[in-house]
């Protein structure tokens, strides 16, 4: 019976474990893409400030409409890439 509580102890602690490299993950994606959000803002401010309209279009054309999906999808498809630690 101790072998399965210490079984039982060591599948939990994998458990937690996992569960915090998941939610680290969470974090360092969430950083990245307010980091992107923060240097579109800014991209869009500059264009703004800037006198010539028609470099404004142009500057936001090049955007992407939805930068931030975008951006998860690559850190999504990136951390699917890593193997699963033990």
């Amino acid at each position: 019976m101790k072998d399965v509580n210490d079984l039982m102890q060591a599948i939990l602690e994998m458990d937690a474990a996992q569960r915090r490299e998941s939610e680290k993950a969470r974090l360092e994606r969430s950083a990245r893409l307010a980091a992107l959000d923060e240097q579109k803002q800014k991209i869009i401010a500059e264009c703004d400030a800037r006198e010539s309209p028609d470099g404004c279009r142009r500057r936001r054309q090049e955007l992407p409409s939805d930068g931030n999906a975008a951006a998860l999808a690559a850190l999504e498809t990136q951390h699917a890439s890593r193997p699963p630690r033990p």
